[in-house]
């Protein structure tokens, strides 16, 4: 801890506080979550343990980056990347007290949302529920890359058909089965992230009440205002199957990145976050490696680039005597393998020659003799 600067307090909870720090020698800005433990019944300092071994897993562009955790004055300190841009229920807020008419563009909403996706369907890809996804939870980057944060109630599953039953989460984001009782698995976190679709379409929040009675009523019932109809026919049929009340008609988050119109707002991000990473250095670069993002190599073989050197010549007996790794043996690889040199066998004197002669007359003979 003495390694960091403490700037201001972020923000603060009932077991501790969120601190902006710099670091002393890097002049680098972190956020750092300082967790009081003297106290903490055992449930929650397990779940704050949970929490730091979940974030050392999720390595990926689009989650909360995590970069180092130490117990310091019975407290444990957790360091993550700072979001230096907020969030987007600040970005939401801020755009309703402007002009609540101005709608943010599709595209706009398209970037953030595909960029939400990715984060977590790496997360659903390693059987982790996030369970708390809202607006305040998306955070931003000066970059402008959208990252998922807080995973302090995630909640790691045994297997990929397995569900969760405690009720946790914020109640405007919470899916029909979660107010029903009933167990749940990543669709609600697939519900929670239609929530925040049409949250970023309209403003505000798809059901809204004023009690959680009347509240969990709508959202079981799951009927909501429609969306602008400036956006287009495919954002809102999106919208329509994200918020199916039934789990089962919801589609996975694979299936959500797999549609052709997502194909073009996830080829842009590719292509931002490569171009982002270039000139960075090696351990950004083995970050990135880790994400389920195809990003190209950085030694990338374009048009522009040399050709290789000819090939060399084989012979016409080439496929047989040639491994594998020969183009004329069928193999794609762009080499030839150099013909194998026939060794030929060194040639015996004339006096080794006479020997061996004699050698074998008289063991013919010999034999002969035997069998008389």
């Amino acid at each position: 801890m003495e390694d960091y600067e403490p700037m201001k307090v972020l923000g603060e909870g009932s077991y501790g506080k969120v601190y902006l720090m710099k670091h002393k020698q890097t002049r680098e800005l972190v956020c750092t979550k300082v967790i009081k433990l003297k106290n903490m019944p055992k449930k929650e300092q397990e779940a704050c343990r949970s929490e730091v071994e979940l974030l050392k897993r999720m390595i990926h562009p689009n989650i909360v980056g995590y970069m180092d955790s130490f117990l310091y004055k019975n407290c444990l300190c957790i360091i993550m990347e700072f979001c230096d841009a907020g969030d987007l229920g600040e970005r939401v807020t801020k755009a309703t007290q402007q002009n609540p008419v101005a709608l943010f563009p599709e595209t706009k909403i398209m970037t953030w949302f595909v960029q939400i996706a990715l984060g977590l369907h790496f997360m659903h890809k390693n059987r982790v529920l996030h369970r708390d996804i809202k607006t305040q939870n998306i955070f931003i980057l000066s970059s402008g890359r959208v990252v998922l944060g807080d995973l302090g109630i995630s909640k790691v599953m045994g297997g990929t058909t397995d569900f969760a039953s405690t009720q946790i989460g914020t109640p405007y984001y919470m899916s029909p089965e979660i107010f029903q009782n009933k167990p749940y698995n990543h669709k609600s976190d697939v519900w929670a992230l239609g929530i925040v679709l049409y949250e970023l379409a309209t403003l505000k929040h798809a059901f809204d009440a004023q009690c959680i009675t009347s509240l969990s009523s709508k959202i079981i019932k799951g009927k909501y205002p429609p969306v602008d109809a400036g956006y287009s026919n495919n954002f809102k049929g999106l919208v329509k199957d994200l918020l199916a009340i039934s789990p089962g008609a919801r589609p996975d988050v694979e299936q959500i990145l797999c549609k052709a119109f997502m194909k073009k707002h996830i080829q842009n991000f590719v292509t931002d976050i490569h171009d982002t990473a270039a000139g960075k250095s090696k351990t950004v670069r083995r970050r990135l490696r880790h994400t389920l993002i195809p990003l190209p190599a950085p030694a990338e073989v374009t048009d522009a680039s040399p050709l290789p050197p000819p090939l060399r010549p084989c012979r016409p007996r080439c496929r047989s005597r040639c491994p594998r790794s020969c183009p004329a043996s069928g193999s794609a690889t762009s080499w030839a393998a150099p013909p194998r040199s026939r060794r030929r066998r060194p040639t015996a004197s004339p006096r080794r020659r006479r020997a061996a002669a004699v050698a074998a007359r008289a063991a013919l003979t010999a034999k002969t003799r035997r069998r008389r």
